[in-house]
């Protein structure tokens, strides 16, 4: 792309694997156990006096985050009940999802 942005370049994308556990490694290096825990702490805190998005992360780290439902109807009404099909053999096919 002329403008540099979109397409196939030079670093784009997610960065590999190796890449990830490169930073946990150094992550843990430089925040010890000791560390750790009072960061936790200050969370905690500040979770406790009402802060709703470390409340949010908290409960994310100690719960993991809910799953997110998805309403699959329109007015009580199911969007897709089967879809059917047209071979180039001329027969019908009914695929339920």
């Amino acid at each position: 792309m002329a403008n540099g942005h979109g397409g196939k370049r030079e670093g784009a994308g997610r960065k590999g694997r190796a890449h990830e556990l490169g930073l946990i490694k150094l992550l843990d290096e430089c925040v010890n156990e000791d560390d750790r825990r009072k960061l936790f702490g200050v969370l905690k805190e500040k979770s406790l006096k009402g802060d709703m998005r470390a409340i949010e992360l908290l409960l994310s780290y100690l719960y993991g985050k809910p799953k997110q439902s998805v309403d699959m109807t329109s007015g009580g009404e199911t969007i897709i009940t089967g879809i059917t099909y047209i071979v180039p053999d001329g027969t019908d096919h009914k695929a339920n999802p």
